[in-house]
């Protein structure tokens, strides 16, 4: 009995020392964590709450509170770094190029921020959310399916959706006739995504599967509502709220479009294999038998599935997430590319003028991806647009060391986000930061000013696979629209704010009208 009492006393002590050892390091580190936050600069902060008053409710709101404090605090700073206190919990934004290389070319940073869980509701364990080792074998895996052999095959998908766009653009092209283009766009980049991705055709521009494409444009609308109210990341507050089951419902639609086509593409292979070869070789094997096929990424994926033990689930993730990257982000870019045309008149006259060269005087023959390679001004006309609308405004990562920026240390742990919308507007690193300077990209300029002051496409480790296939797309069809048609905005511009979703959007979309070109076609 007391050898028992004296080992019982013994053992309590050991687990109470192991306790207390362990009590004793978070304390220590969570100090430390605490000393090194305190240092770098925030907005006046409020017990409690920490910045959460400078938090609108509305995105038109949100953006004006993002340009007033990067021009406040984050621009005063060399290394452009503040931080925004949401209560406990502090995320650190980088306005400038130098911070902003720092955190995109860490190896120690290649993990999503907590914000993005939401998406791997949609996308699981896919390129976009996943990290470490997944990460990075699902990324060598997938490289050589974006690589230019393969990309070339989807121009002919692009083109035809392209032809069928400009048909409704036409009908639209009416004297005096006023629209919106944006809803346009969306359909558009929908039907390229889904024929480049899945291989099926939806034809939402001809309104049919109006369930799936209202599915994906409620999901993002979703995901943005999560990631901008902090509130509802507590799951009790994400259901009562009837988000969660709508968002359910959205995503069941979305995975039952994908899952369906996975099975009838594994019927059509299931009589080929090519075990024992690589993923390169698999794709260079699949394009030259068919050459005359029109390939898409689910095909690759599917030739691949044997060698790199995909599952069909492995397959919808990463199906799901070439969707995603690739449907909502080139819609917005068109968009204010076009739009900002129909204010710049002489810049508009310009860029046709170099389509004309290119392409002669035809305004209906498809256009090849050499072509728009030859169109030097086009490409720093769109490049400026993509500066002062990005894409993607804010791009989110988890530090799981301390990352030094100059005489700053940001501890492990915390959340740093790239603020790309003022990263690509910072008076150092551009002439005009607010205007619209196609300038801005001649090679003169483009090469005295630091690569990571433009980041459409992020950089680094994680840098954006589908950069290729997205420039592609964009150039294909503002040559197709401009050869043919005269843009002409009908807002202005001060009127029409950019708005912070999870890729950016305009406040009132895109109202524009159209005049046809005097041209004779061949």
């Amino acid at each position: 009995m007391f050898l028992t009492l004296v080992y019982g006393i013994v053992v309590a002590l050991v687990f109470y020392i192991k306790f207390w050892n362990s009590l004793k390091s978070f304390i220590v580190k969570r100090w430390r964590w605490m000393v090194l936050m305190r240092k770098l600069p925030c907005p006046p902060t409020y017990p409690v709450i920490g910045n959460l008053m400078l938090l609108p409710t509305s995105n038109l709101e949100l953006i004006c509170t993002v340009d007033y404090v990067m021009e406040r605090y984050a621009f005063k700073r060399d290394d452009g770094i503040v931080t925004i206190w949401l209560g406990p919990v502090p995320i650190v934004f980088l306005a400038r190029s130098t911070s902003a290389k720092v955190l995109l070319e860490s190896q120690n940073a290649t993990t999503k921020s907590h914000e993005y869980e939401i998406l791997q509701q949609l996308l699981g364990q896919g390129l976009i959310t996943s990290a470490g080792e997944k990460w990075f074998t699902r990324r060598r895996m997938l490289t050589p399916a974006f690589h230019f052999n393969i990309l070339k095959h989807f121009i002919p998908i692009i083109n035809d959706n392209i032809h069928q766009f400009i048909t409704i653009l036409d009908d639209l092209c009416t004297e005096n006739v006023k629209f919106d283009l944006f809803p346009y766009l969306k359909r558009l980049s929908l039907d390229v995504i889904a024929e480049t991705a899945m291989g099926i055709k939806i034809n939402s521009l001809g309104g049919e599967n109006e369930d799936y494409c209202y599915a994906t444009k409620r999901i993002y609308e979703l995901m943005w509502d999560y990631i901008r109210f902090p509130w509802l990341w507590l799951k009790p507050a994400w259901k009562l709220s009837g988000y969660e089951k709508e968002f359910n419902e959205c995503l069941q639609v979305a995975k039952n479009m994908t899952n369906k086509v996975i099975r009838e593409k594994k019927r059509e292979i299931a009589k080929r294999s090519d075990s024992g070869k690589d993923s390169i070789t698999i794709l260079d094997d699949f394009v030259a038998k068919a050459p005359k096929k029109r390939l898409a990424f689910l095909d690759l994926l599917l030739e691949m599935q044997h060698e790199n033990k995909l599952t069909d689930e492995d397959i919808r993730e990463e199906v799901d997430t070439f969707m995603m990257a690739g449907h909502d982000t080139l819609s917005s870019t068109l968009g204010f590319m076009l739009f900002l045309l129909g204010h710049e008149q002489d810049v508009q006259q310009k860029i046709y003028e170099e389509i004309i060269d290119v392409l002669g005087d035809n305004i209906d023959g498809p256009i090849a991806e050499e072509d728009t390679t030859k169109m030097k001004f086009m490409d720093m006309c769109m490049k400026e647009s993509i500066r002062l609308f990005p894409t993607v405004p804010f791009l989110g990562r988890t530090i799981s060391t301390d990352m030094v920026v100059g005489d700053t240390v940001i501890p492990a742990q915390t959340t740093v986000v790239v603020a790309t919308y003022a990263v690509q507007r910072d008076p150092l690193q551009y002439e005009r930061p607010n205007e619209f300077y196609p300038e801005h990209f001649s090679p003169e300029s483009a090469a005295k000013r630091d690569p990571f002051a433009f980041l459409p496409f992020s950089a680094g480790p994680r840098n954006c696979l589908g950069r290729k296939f997205a420039l592609t797309e964009q150039k294909l069809t503002l040559a197709s629209v401009l050869r043919r048609f005269k843009v002409i905005s009908v807002l202005k511009k001060e009127s029409n704010f950019s708005l912070p979703e999870l890729t950016l959007k305009p406040s009132n979309g895109f109202p524009i009208r159209l005049e046809r070109r005097i041209i004779k076609s061949n």
